[in-house]
C-alpha cells in the first residue's frame, strides 16, 4: 500500500483548477454534506483501468491536512479497479472544508487523476465572541460582559460555567425556548488599581467532541 500524508496548520479550499489545469485530467468529487466537528471524514474512491495494459499510479500533490493511500498498491491490472482512500486529517475548524489529491498515471489519455473530498463542518456548540473584552472600568467600578453560547446539536446541553483564573465571576443565563443555549455572563467586581487584567471563562458541555470551551477574558481599569 502506498501512502501520502500532507499536513499544514489549517485547511485550505481545494483549488478550482489548481493541479488539474491539464484538460485531460479526470476529477472525482464527493461532498459529505454537513458533519460534526470531530467526526471521522473519509471516502474510498474507485479508479477503473479501461486499458489493455496495467495502469501505474503515483501519489502526487495534496492540499493541507489530507491523508491519502492507494489501497491496492501502485498498479491496477488491465480492466480492473483500484481504490484510493482520502481523509481529512488534523485539527478542524468549522465551516466549508475541502481537500484534494492528485495521482499521476502512465496513461497518456489520463495522465492525472484528481480526487476532492469536501464537507461542511458544524460544531456542537458555538460561542460568540471567542475572546471577551469587558467594557473599560473607571475608578475601580465593576464591569460586565456577555458571550452568546449556541447549542447546535440536539443531544448536547451546557452543564456549567466557571472562571479558572482571574478575579472574574461567571454565570449562565439559559435562552428562552425554542432557542437552545444561552448567555455566558462574566463580571468583575472592580478594583482600585489601574491596568490590564485577564482571565479565562470555561463552558462545560455534554458534547463528547467539545466538552470544554474556553473564553479568554480581558478588562482594562483606568
Amino acid at each position: 500500500m502506498l501512502a501520502l500524508l500532507a499536513g499544514c496548520s489549517a485547511f485550505r479550499s481545494a483549488p478550482a483548477v489548481g493541479p488539474w489545469s491539464d484538460p485531460r485530467a479526470t476529477v472525482q468529487l464527493v461532498d459529505l454534506g454537513e458533519r460534526r466537528i470531530g467526526e471521522p471524514l473519509a471516502h474510498v474512491f474507485e479508479i477503473e483501468n479501461t486499458r489493455d495494459q496495467p495502469l501505474e499510479l503515483r501519489l502526487g500533490r495534496a492540499t493541507c491536512d489530507c491523508a491519502a493511500s492507494l489501497l491496492d498498491g501502485g498498479v491496477i491490472a488491465a480492466h480492473r479497479r483500484g481504490r484510493i482512500r482520502v481523509a481529512l486529517a488534523g485539527p478542524r475548524a468549522g465551516g466549508a472544508q475541502s481537500v484534494a489529491v492528485t495521482v499521476a498515471t502512465n496513461d497518456p489519455a489520463r495522465p492525472r487523476l484528481g480526487f476532492v473530498l469536501r464537507a461542511k463542518l458544524v460544531p456542537d456548540v458555538a460561542i460568540e465572541p471567542e475572546v471577551l473584552w469587558l467594557p473599560d472600568a473607571f475608578g475601580g467600578a465593576p464591569s460586565v460582559g456577555r458571550v452568546r453560547v449556541r447549542v447546535l446539536a440536539p443531544d448536547v446541553r451546557v452543564e456549567s460555567v466557571a472562571v479558572v483564573d482571574g478575579a472574574f465571576v461567571a454565570a449562565f443565563e439559559p435562552a428562552a425556548s425554542p432557542e437552545r443555549g444561552g448567555t455566558l455572563v462574566v463580571r468583575h467586581p472592580g478594583r482600585p488599581e489601574r491596568g490590564l487584567y485577564d482571565g479565562r471563562a470555561v463552558v462545560q458541555t455534554t458534547s463528547p467532541r467539545q466538552p470544554r470551551l474556553e473564553v479568554p477574558v480581558f478588562l482594562r481599569f483606568r
